[in-house]
């Protein structure tokens, strides 16, 4: 039993771990680590980081988009998008010269 308690620790460990991924997204954002359930039972986008998302980005990542959206939490969505227009903005303005 000695040797085996381990192993049947990782194996449950392991289990939780899996269901988690195949159940929730847990997405990295500014404002910290929100967990959202999935639209379908799959292991992609298990963990995002949508810090530096931006309007394309959301375009490869649309079931994130999607259930993010249905769990109330489309501001995420709508903020990142804004700091990318920012961002794009930002890059234009220095080289604008005002007279």
């Amino acid at each position: 039993m000695n040797k085996l308690s381990p192993f049947l620790f990782g194996l449950v460990v392991g289990a939780a771990l899996m269901f988690v991924g195949l159940k929730y997204h847990i997405v990295l954002a500014a404002d910290g680590l929100h967990v959202v359930p999935k639209t379908k039972a799959r292991l992609v986008e298990a963990y995002v980081d949508i810090r530096q998302f931006g309007a394309a980005d959301w375009q490869q990542h649309a079931s994130l988009a999607l259930a993010l959206t249905e769990a109330g939490k489309a501001s995420l969505v709508a903020n990142s998008v804004n700091n990318d227009i920012r961002r794009a903005t930002e890059s234009l303005l220095p080289s604008i010269e005002i007279k």
